[in-house]
């Protein structure tokens, strides 16, 4: 209460909005007992006087008074829903001098009105008569104080409205509107193939106020930087020549108008976007690798003797780096990349190397060595169609021996494997009967499961909840009615958790 006693002495500016502010401090029912000095209070500095409690029901809606500059608009009403049941709002009646002369010939209003054009007074607005508080000191010191005070829970009100009520607060409470903009060029979603582009505009300013100072500047990543381009007093248009600005697809422009005149000066702002530059020439930045879009096959890669191969995928963009097409793409493993147009080819995904932005897949094959655990380091780069190289970007994965996982680790005089891992079918081809080993860290629900090369399901070897440990199944090339299968090629399937992985057997005679 100190705080805004001194704040509006000071010549401040605030709204208030309570359905029970008023009822609190006026009513001893309900509301404080020690109603002498809060009434007061009130008197002074919300500027209003209690008159009762609302109780509503039915459709209720807040309405308007006719002329008035913030709810000139709503003399038809708005909806509004209360909180709870006895929580609508309280009547009041506004005050011009307050009491306690801190203020003489100011003036109250009425804005708001409860359930008709001509119910009972539930919002007032005021304005001092007099200047306070010191030039200079805060924002408002020599100015008139204002305040609205609202006896209701404004933002109860109907939300499509409501945004334009709040701003007709705030412009009558500051004492005008900020500028506005209109861009006219450039256009949102047009190309731009020649320098300079004409930057145009008109502008607005309101309450006896006029546009002064301009800002205008660029965002070539769709606003998520700006670049001041120019700042003074000038008109439209402006011509921005684009000697040394590399070509883009997410270009944005944002021009900001101060107003001067009236107190205090405003800002407005407008964004136009995304559009795009691509001018001969000004591409001169290799194509960039989309974060996180390199792709390994496996993470780890569990490889061995017979299973050395691993695809790799990347998505590559020259969008906003050029806008030229996609030439080729290399990929390379080590500690740094190896330099630009030395590693190896990777292919495009659709067949063709021919858009702005490419899809890049290859294989990598491993040489087999027992025991390896090492962490590899993938770098992938590519090339766009005017020769420049963008930088490498890089991932990392691991590549495993499948013998050594099988075996694991020690923890309490019993081995426990240290991944999940479907191993080598032995023997494989096999005559009479195959073992299938696996493995897993931790209690899970497991699958292991037999299908043709036609992808029928023709036996279930396991499937079960099992403790951490290591586990083996015997497969007698047989289906689950015991009869024995023709040679051929068939896949065992093993499932657990998220975990799938698949192993080609092939049974001879």
């Amino acid at each position: 209460m100190e705080t805004i006693r001194i704040y509006e002495e000071g010549g401040g500016r605030v709204a208030f909005s309570s359905h029970d502010l008023l009822w609190y401090f006026w009513d001893p029912a309900g509301g404080n007992p020690n109603i002498g000095s809060d009434s007061m209070w009130c008197k002074n500095y919300l500027q209003a006087r209690y008159q009762g409690d609302i109780y509503g029901s039915g459709n209720l809606r807040v309405y308007g008074v006719a002329a008035d500059p913030i709810t000139g608009p709503y003399t038809s009403g708005v909806v509004y829903t209360p909180h709870r049941t006895g929580a609508d709002g309280d009547t009041t009646v506004g005050i011009d001098s307050p009491p306690n002369g801190w203020d003489m010939g100011g003036i109250s209003n009425d804005i708001w009105r409860w359930n008709s054009a001509l119910g009972n007074v539930v919002g007032v607005r005021w304005e001092s008569g007099q200047t306070h508080g010191s030039p200079g000191q805060g924002v408002w010191g020599g100015y008139k104080t204002r305040t609205i005070y609202n006896a209701f829970s404004i933002t109860q009100m109907d939300t499509l409205f409501l945004p334009d009520i709040l701003n007709r607060e705030l412009v009558w409470l500051i004492g005008h509107d900020h500028p506005d903009i209109w861009i006219t060029s450039p256009v949102q979603g047009n190309t731009y193939t020649s320098s300079p582009i004409a930057i145009s505009w008109y502008d607005s300013a309101y309450g006896g106020s006029e546009p002064d100072t301009i800002r205008i500047e660029y965002s070539p990543n769709s606003g998520q930087a700006w670049i001041p381009l120019v700042s003074g007093t000038f008109i439209s248009p402006y011509d921005w020549n684009l000697s040394g600005v590399e070509n883009g697809i997410k270009y944005r422009i944002r021009i900001t108008v101060s107003d001067k005149i009236i107190y205090p000066s405003l800002n407005g702002a407008k964004t136009i976007g995304d559009f795009t530059i691509r001018i001969p020439g000004n591409d001169h930045v290799g194509p960039t690798v989309k974060p996180q879009s390199i792709k390994v096959g496996h993470n780890p890669m569990v490889f061995s003797i017979q299973d050395t191969i691993m695809e790799i995928t990347a998505e590559i963009s020259d969008s906003l780096s050029g806008v030229s097409k996609i030439r080729g793409a290399n990929w390379s493993i080590g500690y740094n990349p190896v330099p630009p147009g030395f590693g190896d080819p990777m292919n495009p995904h659709d067949g063709m190397f021919d858009q702005v932005l490419e899809k890049v897949i290859d294989t990598v094959r491993f040489i087999y060595s027992a025991g390896t655990v090492r962490v590899c380091s993938l770098w992938v780069r590519a090339e766009d169609s005017l020769n420049n190289w963008g930088n490498a970007l890089m991932r990392t994965f691991t590549v495993l021996d499948a013998v050594p996982i099988l075996i694991g680790a020690e923890e309490n005089n019993r081995k426990i494997p240290l991944f999940l891992i479907l191993g080598d079918p032995v023997p494989n081809p096999f005559t009479r009967s195959v073992m299938l080993k696996y493995a897993l860290p931790k209690p899970g629900k497991i699958s292991l499961k037999i299908y043709n090369c036609l992808g029928q399901l023709v036996r279930i070897l396991d499937k079960k909840t099992v403790q951490p440990g290591f586990y083996q199944a015997i497969w007698d090339g047989r289906d689950d009615l015991g009869r024995r299968l023709a040679d051929g090629v068939f896949f065992c399937q093993f499932i657990a958790d998220d975990y799938v992985a698949t192993k080609k057997i092939v049974l001879v005679k």
